[in-house]
């Protein structure tokens, strides 16, 4: 009898054991709010990306804002300036070539007569027009020119005397040759700048062609003969 009740005393104490064990391994109750959390942290990671993905679209992406600014300033200095009017640089407005011609015509010169010095289209009074200038050996031409259907607005032309070192009238160089003149002067090339005035003017009765180019960060500024094609004054800054 007595071993009996030994042995379902012992049988107890296994069970009690059994139980404090199971206890101590069970996981804690805890766990599934961990299991919340990192569902939770996946779904703020997706919001996030998709936040940066529709600024991306919109153009506000922050990591490449600047490269783009940067990106866009090089690829406009890249660009010819267009925004001079005078002989031999690039123009934008197709009508030009039409109002040179109708101002030849008025004055009933040919194109190998004559030198242009300006053209490049203006407004006056809010309306489109040409302003046209060339010069012959013996006279100087302007011409403003209406640039819907090339009439003449206005006309103008005087006199210029200009004498070689024999006293002679002589024949201006062109602006093609002013402008090999000064590329020559300051040894570079055409490729490498911007023109920013091409111009035939005159000074106390002398013609005189001034040039004028950026070359890199440097404004060049030349003053040619337009007689002897001689550079009498140069500027850099």
């Amino acid at each position: 009898m007595k071993t009996k009740v030994k042995f379902i005393t012992v049988c107890g104490l296994a069970l009690l054991i059994g139980t404090l064990f199971t206890g101590c391994v069970q996981k804690p109750a805890s766990q599934p709010e961990n299991i919340s959390g990192s569902e939770a942290s996946d779904q703020q990671t997706a919001e996030i990306a998709q936040g940066d993905l529709s600024r991306q679209e919109a153009g506000e992406n922050p990591d490449n804002s600047g490269q783009q600014a940067a990106d866009q300033k090089q690829s406009n200095a890249a660009q010819p300036d267009t925004s001079y009017g005078q002989e031999g640089e690039r123009q934008t407005d197709s009508g030009l070539e039409q109002a040179k011609t109708a101002a030849l015509e008025n004055a009933e010169l040919e194109t190998s007569q004559v030198t242009f010095i300006k053209a490049e289209l203006d407004y006056d009074d809010g309306k489109k027009v040409y302003e046209i200038e060339f010069v012959t050996s013996a006279m100087k031409y302007e011409y403003q020119v209406k640039a819907d259907d090339f009439s003449i607005l206005e006309m103008s032309k005087e006199t210029i005397e200009q004498v070689n070192e024999n006293g002679q009238r002589a024949d201006l160089i062109t602006l093609e040759e002013a402008k090999n003149i000064a590329l020559s002067y300051v040894e570079i090339g055409e490729d490498e700048i911007n023109y920013t005035k091409l111009e035939l003017e005159y000074d106390d009765g002398i013609a005189e062609y001034e040039v004028e180019f950026y070359l890199g960060r440097k404004e060049y500024s030349l003053t040619i003969d337009a007689v002897s094609g001689t550079v009498t004054e140069m500027e850099i800054e």
